[in-house]
């Protein structure tokens, strides 16, 4: 079953359709997922099985989408509607269950316990990895959990996380504030004002207003001006 979607939601990646608002496979999907399958040359297949063992987090190889695709050639049309409807309902049970463990890490992060929320929200998106390419729901809860877990790992001093989960937020979204706020705070932990700078500079280009990050750019700036100060002193000293 996990193939099936999996082969699914390349399908849709792939026609360039775009994510569903309440994603529902159907036989017709997983016949043409398959016959598409079955077209791809062999780079395409090998881009293929990388991405969906990203999607899965599981150890996926060619020759699982092989077996599935023989699996599903010789399915009826009663056997491939009652495919889908699984899937369909893993889906709902996984969002059911990604749905309360980011509301469980919410209330732990209202109680600063940072250490347990960010395993909540880590447990959330693993829950509905698999979705996230075709199922605008699912990609929403999982930017929103990734975006709580860099909030978590700042809490925790664990800046370097905090930009790597930002950084995925920034790779599909550019502009996301949260996503470069949130890096930005991170880069000034590090004391790298002026990447920290940047972000919030990219920010602000968005939200002019914000005072969050009217507050954050005035502080960083004053602390990289320190650092060029403190720079030029040392200089004059070794003469």
């Amino acid at each position: 079953l996990l193939l099936l979607l999996l082969l699914s939601c390349c399908l849709w990646l792939q026609q360039g359709v775009g994510k569903m608002n309440n994603m529902n496979m159907s036989p017709e999907m997983l016949r043409m997922a398959s016959q598409m399958f079955s077209s791809m040359s062999a780079e395409q297949r090998a881009s293929m099985v990388r991405q969906a063992a990203s999607m899965s987090g599981q150890n996926v190889n060619e020759n699982d989408f092989n077996r599935m695709q023989e699996q599903m050639s010789g399915m009826s049309d009663a056997e491939l509607q009652q495919a889908a409807s699984q899937v369909n309902q893993q889906k709902v049970n996984s969002m059911s269950y990604a749905t309360k463990a980011k509301t469980e890490g919410n209330a732990y992060v209202k109680s600063a316990k940072y250490a347990q929320a960010k395993e909540k929200y880590n447990t959330a998106i693993n829950a509905i990895k698999m979705f996230e390419v075709a199922d605008a729901e699912a990609a929403s809860l999982i930017q929103a959990s990734t975006l709580n877990m860099a909030l978590c790992c700042l809490n925790l001093d664990q800046n370097d996380e905090a930009v790597e989960l930002c950084d995925k937020i920034l790779q599909k979204e550019a502009n996301n504030v949260k996503a470069l706020y949130r890096k930005g705070l991170a880069k000034e932990n590090m004391k790298l004002y002026e990447e920290a700078r940047t972000c919030i500079e990219i920010a602000m280009d968005a939200k002019p207003d914000d005072d969050l990050l009217k507050s954050a750019h005035m502080r960083i700036q004053m602390n990289f001006s320190s650092v060029i100060i403190e720079e030029v002193d040392d200089d004059v000293e070794d003469d």
